[in-house]
């Protein structure tokens, strides 16, 4: 049905154009289970171009995991409020 194409489209440009983490990676998931779901249809089942555009998008949900987890990666750790930082340790670095 066009609702469910329209919907898995809606939640998939939800999830690209977010900027905070937390929410970006809930948009993420929720799109990528919109999109599973409506290649799991039988009735009505989606056509061949919808189906190449359904794969198409579980490639970028499949970028948007990778950019997520690299920007998890990039985050400076935080340790039970100490902070690493020079200016927090008097000018000197935490070695660890």
């Amino acid at each position: 049905m066009d609702t469910k194409k329209h919907a898995w489209q809606a939640l998939l440009q939800d999830a690209v154009h977010e900027t905070e983490p937390d929410k970006a990676e809930a948009k993420t998931h929720a799109a990528e289970a919109a999109i599973l779901n409506r290649l799991g249809d039988t009735w009505p089942s989606p056509g061949f171009a919808e189906e190449q555009e359904l794969f198409q998008a579980l490639d970028t949900i499949r970028l948007l995991k990778g950019a997520q987890r690299l920007s998890k990666l990039a985050q400076p750790e935080k340790q039970k409020g100490r902070s690493t930082s020079p200016a927090a340790t008097g000018g000197t670095k935490i070695q660890r």
